[in-house]
């Protein structure tokens, strides 16, 4: 059924190089999602800076990363503030005190990452930033002494606790292990979160740096702990690096499938290419070999995003000249299964999501968004092809009417999209302006291929169809 909306795009537009290296264009087409108000957590304000939503077996965690944490019922119509205690020797940071949240299966226990500029009294395992490194930053090109502390003197840490949680009520946090981070909002954080079946937690590391860098060298350096997913485990606090090259992940999520379970993320890009990624679980655990997503400054010098080589000190919307593509055939480094680029180089532009829902969708696959504008874009085919296609799609209200996420923001600048699964695998997007949740559905294709032009367009695609069903 997802090959339906492959071919009703493919009619009206094809794939494609630009004449400024860049990912292939979005692809039109006929998809559909249905959105739906589900419940509202907090006020409505512009300074909202709310993570993805995270559900357990009895409802959903949200939380503002300022520094609230709400919770809904089961069905996910309501929630109510909750205010976890921390020790009173932290120091949240304003705008991300609560960076990300993640609940175990049954709720008995939730994950909360802090983001302090203080570390708590107990002893717990700390991951140290990389040695100095002098370099330039931010959009002054400034020189500094260590582009891992722009600000000097102001390290900040990521504190992983583990909380108790009875009738919904989270109480005695317990520290688990912390990162080093680097102070401000300039670095990338990222902070993705997911508790897996054995018990430990996977935790996406940003690359710590400011915006113009290709990473530097030590998202590639297996012995740094910026720009990597980690293994942790909350018995000890110990930390394992399962997979290394990732710039920017700030969602996470475990999708079944008949092969076993896959990790899905985005990674936000930092020259050419927003990447939709997808791991198999099994290969993450295995740690005999760690993945390697490209970001970061690898033995040959070059940095990788999407399906293209970065030079070293490329700034976004760079010039062809600072680009090469990367062969298909290239060993040592995942290819993404998705990649989309910016139609404006000067414009903000960064992926959220995404999300993989069997309940909510049918021909899409994985679903995700720029969290700027609030453009819509899918995937449709299966989680282990890489190179997909990538389709815009379309958003309707509850009564059929044409609507978009940014209309539904209380801010006309930003939609600010975060994307999550209710507890019974439909598909949700939170508002971060109007810490509004609703629900995503998509609506049924009556006739994905319009005549007369499908049979022709059915046998042009009949080579496409073929690599994908290999694939």
């Amino acid at each position: 059924m997802r090959l339906a909306a492959t071919l009703s795009a493919m009619a009206a537009a094809a794939p494609g190089f630009a004449a400024t290296l860049e990912p292939a264009s979005v692809l039109p087409s006929s998809l559909t999602l249905r959105i739906t108000e589900v419940g509202k957590a907090g006020a409505t304000r512009s300074g909202n800076n709310y993570a993805s939503p995270a559900a357990d077996a009895s409802g959903l965690w949200i939380a503002d990363q300022t520094g609230t944490l709400y919770r809904s019922g089961a069905d996910g119509t309501a929630a109510v503030l909750q205010a976890p205690d921390l020790p009173s020797e932290l120091v949240p940071n304003g705008r991300e005190g609560f960076l990300e949240v993640a609940p175990t299966a049954d709720g008995s226990a939730l994950y909360v990452l802090v983001t302090s500029d203080t570390l708590p009294s107990a002893a717990v395992p700390l991951a140290e930033l990389p040695a100095p490194l002098p370099g330039a930053c931010c959009a002054d090109g400034r020189a500094v002494d260590d582009i891992y502390e722009i600000v000097p003197g102001n390290t900040q840490y990521q504190i992983l606790y583990r909380y108790t949680v009875e009738d919904g009520v989270p109480a005695d946090p317990q520290p688990v292990t912390a990162l080093e981070v680097q102070y401000g909002s300039s670095a990338h954080r990222g902070g993705a979160m997911a508790v897996l079946p054995d018990g430990r937690l996977l935790l996406a590391t940003g690359d710590n740096l400011p915006a113009g860098t290709d990473g530097r060298g030590a998202p590639q350096d297996d012995g740094e702990h910026v720009g990597k997913l980690l293994l942790v485990d909350p018995s000890d606090g110990s930390i394992t690096v399962a997979a290394k090259g990732v710039r920017n992940v700030q969602h996470l999520q475990i999708a079944g499938t008949a092969a076993g379970p896959v990790v899905v993320f985005g990674d936000i890009g930092g020259a050419v290419a927003e990447e939709v990624n997808a791991v198999p679980l099994a290969d993450l655990l295995d740690t005999s070999e760690i993945e390697n997503f490209g970001w970061g400054r690898a033995a040959d010098g070059l940095a990788r995003e999407g399906t293209f080589y970065i030079s070293p000190g490329v700034p976004l919307g760079a010039p062809a000249e600072a680009l090469s593509l990367i062969p298909p055939d290239e060993e040592g480094f995942l290819q993404a299964i998705a990649q989309i680029g910016r139609t404006d180089p000067a414009s903000p532009f960064a992926l959220s999501g995404p999300v993989v829902s069997d309940v909510s969708f049918d021909q899409i696959g994985i679903l995700f968004a720029d969290l700027v504008s609030g453009s819509l874009f899918a995937t449709t085919g299966d989680l282990a092809g890489t190179g997909q296609d990538v389709f815009d799609v379309s958003l309707v209200d509850a009564d059929g009417i044409a609507v978009t996420l940014l209309e539904l923001s209380a801010r006309s600048d930003r939609a600010d999209p975060r994307f999550f699964l209710f507890a019974d695998g439909s598909a949700g997007v939170l508002i971060e302006s109007t810490a509004t949740y609703y629900r995503l559905t998509e609506v049924a294709q009556r006739a994905a291929v319009p005549l007369p032009a499908g049979l022709l367009l059915l046998a042009s695609a009949l080579p496409l169809l073929l690599r994908r069903r290999r694939g």
